[in-house]
């Protein structure tokens, strides 16, 4: 029986190349001050951590390799990282959006803007997670949380809710993490080489633990 040339050239190609299984945990190299990886379970769940001083962001979803290519997928994100407490009228003379929660350190670090009749103004909540701006209708609130830079929550208001100026917001469980979509990364002898899902760098490596 003649075998053709081609398959025989692929076999052996494929007996010295083998792609090898992605399940494991993977660590970022030569980052300072970072700690950050992927642990990758033979069920085809993954869990993703990072550390960087006092932040901690987190992801998990479901993981599947494609050749030599592994492909992360978290749920759906959530539409908004805030959620609305109150908006009302207040005996003040201009417009105070406030951020509550337990930890104060969460507090005056959200970039606060307020549009409404062709009016625009930024602020950063204090310490005691306060914005305070001048008067002006409030038609719409975009809230970003300074180490969050990808989550940008924006509320708008009816006509009647206008005229309020006061406005409270939490923060949403799901404010540290992280939805992966199609986030793809290479396996090779050397472990996962490709993008960070926070870090800026065209190529990054996550070496196999115990390699």
């Amino acid at each position: 029986m003649l075998v053709p040339v081609f398959l025989l050239i692929t076999t052996t190609m494929s007996a010295q190349n083998p792609v090898p299984g992605a399940a494991g945990i993977f660590y970022l190299q030569s980052v300072m001050e970072t700690a950050s990886g992927f642990k990758l379970d033979a069920d085809g769940k993954f869990e993703f951590f990072f550390s960087q001083g006092a932040l901690d962001r987190y992801a998990s979803g479901q993981w599947k390799q494609e050749g030599d290519l592994v492909v992360f997928n978290s749920k759906p994100r959530p539409s908004q990282d805030f959620a609305l407490l109150q908006n009302r009228q207040a005996d003040t003379p201009g417009v105070v959006v406030q951020i509550t929660d337990a930890n104060s350190f969460l507090l005056d670090y959200v970039h606060v803007t307020i549009e409404g009749d062709g009016q625009k103004q930024q602020l950063v909540t204090d310490r005691h997670g306060a914005a305070c701006f001048k008067p002006q209708p409030v038609e719409a609130i975009s809230l970003q949380f300074e180490f969050c830079p990808e989550k940008i929550s924006v509320f708008k208001f009816t006509e009647a809710a206008r005229g309020r100026n006061y406005f409270s917001f939490r923060y949403e469980p799901w404010l540290f993490e992280l939805f992966l979509e199609n986030f793809e990364l290479k396996l090779t002898e050397a472990g996962l080489k490709g993008n960070h899902p926070l870090l800026r760098g065209k190529e990054f490596l996550y070496r196999r633990a115990n390699q």
